[in-house]
């Protein structure tokens, strides 16, 4: 009867279905998948990941840098347009931005490259300005909005509201702060704020000196032209060599991930890195 018992126990074991993976082992998945330079693989395992997860942004923007090692460059640009439209473009980081800008480089797209300059000016001012505060004080006006929602357990950077705009990005997910507020230790709640600031403001100012040097190389490259009608640069007018995003503003969320953008590629390889 044991024999049995133990029997029916082990077939009932091998019966069960395997446990879902959570997202962070999927990310974890597919970051190994890309450390390895296995890109197809990891491209795949990105795929998994849900759009209702606050990783989904991040997982379509490493899969565009996956694109990239590729040399799949219009995949990468259709990559980043799914996550840099007006739905899902706050939950952004820098990173992005300078993605775009260098995959612009590379197909000589050299107005979009400055339009994406431009953009990523536009939206991290703000930004950038509501972290020094923090980083400076260890505390802001959007941290007041904010820290009853983390105290209460918000989940994701929505459920932050407005105020995660003016926010570190994972603020809501630090186990340092979290713990720190429950117990109440405000000096410490204070000093995390202020390094998870800094540690923000680090990476964008690594991302505007990456910038930086792609608008430099781009106005050397038009330096280099001696005239407009050149085949290194992409004009305005030249309809072959344009891309373009036949979408609106309005934007249907099970569509974000399925944009296409289509790219010749730079006439000349000598100008295909950066």
């Amino acid at each position: 009867m044991k024999k049995m018992f133990l029997g029916s126990i082990f077939m009932i074991s091998f019966s069960l279905p395997a446990l879902a993976k959570s997202v962070d082992q999927q990310m974890q998945e597919a970051r190994e998948l890309y450390a390895k330079d296995k890109w197809d693989q990891a491209i795949q395992a990105y795929d998994n990941i849900s759009k209702t997860s606050d990783y989904w942004v991040e997982a379509v923007e490493e899969k565009a840098w996956a694109f990239l090692r590729k040399e799949q460059s219009n995949k990468v640009l259709s990559e980043l347009k799914a996550i840099m439209n007006p739905y899902v473009r706050k939950q952004l980081g820098p990173e992005p931005y300078f993605l775009k800008a260098y995959t612009q480089l590379k197909v000589c797209d050299y107005p979009g490259v400055f339009e994406t300059i431009k953009d990523f000016k536009t939206t991290f001012k703000p930004r950038i300005s509501a972290l020094t505060e923090l980083e400076k004080t260890g505390s802001s006006k959007a941290w007041g909005l904010a820290v009853g929602k983390i105290i209460e357990g918000a989940s994701t950077r929505a459920d932050l509201g407005p105020a995660a705009l003016e926010l570190p990005r994972w603020i809501h997910k630090d186990k340092i702060l979290i713990s720190a507020l429950k117990k109440k230790r405000i000096s410490k709640v204070k000093a995390r704020l202020q390094s998870l600031a800094r540690d923000e403001l680090i990476e964008l100012n690594k991302m505007v000196t990456k910038l930086n040097l792609v608008e430099t190389e781009v106005v050397q490259r038009m330096y280099l032209i001696e005239k407009p009608s050149d085949k290194h640069i992409v004009m305005s007018n030249k309809q072959e060599d344009e891309i373009s995003f036949p979408v609106s503003d309005e934007v249907w969320a099970d569509e974000v991930d399925k944009m296409q953008v289509y790219t010749r590629g730079c006439p000349d390889s000598k100008w295909s890195h950066l």
